[in-house]
């Protein structure tokens, strides 16, 4: 029974700015159930490591009250990657009492996922092959993508049957253009 009860110096985080998914820029605050820092650290920024982030992100912290802890990192977070923010005893160091963090002070979020947003296609007069089609289809994420990473991991068919393409886009970009050329004229009606 008194396993299940919270001890009065157990010290947990009773809100935080996040939840599952967190933006690339963005700070993370965690508020605390009770102070436990003097007014001489509110408001100062520091790198004393209250919480360890993994993958690692460089940042600082910084107490907004005595019970609110924020960490700003320098240049955000990376895209479409898990984090955990595992908070270290130095929490509740400077409080002066006998507190200390629950069993369980691991939080998991991510930043958003790569995502396809939108593909829109339209035909051309193929460039490659006299009197044929091409299909050029832009496709747009929701971050930056390298075109030759794309070419390798999209695959594109036509009615059931997988089409060789080609990605047109030369550098790293939010929307990558792919063409399928040669495709019979006759049979776009």
């Amino acid at each position: 029974f008194t396993s299940c009860m919270k001890s009065k110096n157990e010290v947990v985080v009773s809100s935080r700015n996040f939840e599952n998914e967190i933006e690339l820029q963005q700070n993370l605050v965690f508020t605390f159930d009770r102070e436990l820092v003097p007014d001489s650290l509110v408001g100062m920024w520091d790198t004393v490591s209250y919480a360890r982030i993994a993958p690692p992100v460089r940042g600082q912290f910084k107490w907004n009250s005595k019970k609110e802890l924020m960490f700003s990192p320098y240049t955000g977070f990376r895209p479409s990657t898990d984090y955990t923010a595992m908070l270290t005893e130095a929490v509740v160091f400077l409080s002066g009492k006998n507190y200390f963090l629950p069993e369980e002070k691991t939080f998991s979020f991510h930043t958003p996922y790569l995502k396809l947003l939108t593909a829109n296609g339209f035909w051309a007069v193929s460039e490659k092959n006299k009197g044929t089609a091409a299909l050029k289809v832009s496709l747009e994420f929701n971050y930056k993508v390298a075109p030759g990473i794309v070419s390798k991991l999209l695959h594109i068919s036509l009615s059931n049957e997988a089409k060789e393409f080609t990605v047109t886009s030369p550098e790293v970009s939010e929307t990558i253009t792919a063409v399928i050329e040669g495709i019979d004229r006759e049979n776009l009606a």
